[in-house]
Protein backbone atom coordinates (compact mmCIF):
# COMPACT_ATOMS: atom_id res chain seq x y z
CA UNK A 1 0.00 0.00 0.00
CA UNK A 2 2.96 2.29 0.32
CA UNK A 3 3.06 5.22 2.69
CA UNK A 4 -0.28 6.32 4.16
CA UNK A 5 -1.07 9.63 5.82
CA UNK A 6 -3.97 10.06 8.21
CA UNK A 7 -5.35 13.43 9.25
CA UNK A 8 -7.56 14.56 12.14
CA UNK A 9 -7.29 11.29 14.06
CA UNK A 10 -7.63 11.03 17.84
CA UNK A 11 -4.55 9.65 19.58
CA UNK A 12 -5.10 8.09 22.98
CA UNK A 13 -1.91 7.46 24.92
CA UNK A 14 -1.90 3.85 26.05
CA UNK A 15 1.25 3.36 28.09
CA UNK A 16 -0.13 0.37 29.99
CA UNK A 17 -1.66 -1.41 27.02
CA UNK A 18 -5.06 -1.55 28.71
CA UNK A 19 -7.20 0.74 26.56
CA UNK A 20 -7.93 -1.78 23.81
CA UNK A 21 -7.18 -5.29 22.73
CA UNK A 22 -6.79 -7.12 19.43
CA UNK A 23 -10.15 -7.28 17.67
CA UNK A 24 -11.49 -4.01 19.14
CA UNK A 25 -11.36 -2.13 15.83
CA UNK A 26 -14.68 -0.41 15.21
CA UNK A 27 -15.52 -0.24 18.91
CA UNK A 28 -17.42 2.82 20.07
CA UNK A 29 -15.39 5.07 22.39
CA UNK A 30 -17.33 6.86 25.13
CA UNK A 31 -16.07 10.04 26.83
CA UNK A 32 -15.75 9.27 30.57
CA UNK A 33 -16.83 12.75 31.65
CA UNK A 34 -19.76 13.42 29.32
CA UNK A 35 -20.83 9.77 28.82
CA UNK A 36 -21.27 10.57 25.12
CA UNK A 37 -20.13 8.51 22.13
CA UNK A 38 -17.19 10.40 20.63
CA UNK A 39 -15.14 8.14 18.39
CA UNK A 40 -14.67 4.77 16.70
CA UNK A 41 -11.53 2.82 17.44
CA UNK A 42 -9.40 2.50 14.31
CA UNK A 43 -6.19 0.80 15.39
CA UNK A 44 -3.45 0.69 17.98
CA UNK A 45 0.24 0.41 18.64
CA UNK A 46 2.09 -0.33 21.88
CA UNK A 47 1.86 3.34 22.84
CA UNK A 48 -1.28 4.75 21.20
CA UNK A 49 -4.84 3.87 20.37
CA UNK A 50 -6.03 5.62 17.20
CA UNK A 51 -9.65 6.63 16.70
CA UNK A 52 -11.82 8.43 14.16
CA UNK A 53 -14.06 11.29 15.27
CA UNK A 54 -17.58 9.84 15.41
CA UNK A 55 -19.13 12.90 13.73
CA UNK A 56 -16.86 12.39 10.71
CA UNK A 57 -17.67 8.67 10.50
CA UNK A 58 -21.41 9.29 10.65
CA UNK A 59 -21.12 12.04 8.03
CA UNK A 60 -19.13 9.79 5.68
CA UNK A 61 -21.66 6.98 6.07
CA UNK A 62 -24.59 9.41 5.73
CA UNK A 63 -26.20 8.09 8.92
CA UNK A 64 -27.00 9.43 12.37
CA UNK A 65 -27.53 8.29 15.94
CA UNK A 66 -30.95 8.19 17.56
CA UNK A 67 -31.10 9.25 21.19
Amino acid sequence: MGQLKFQNQILIRDNNGNFCRQGDSGALIIDQQTKRATALLFGASNEFTIANHLTEVLKALEVGLVS
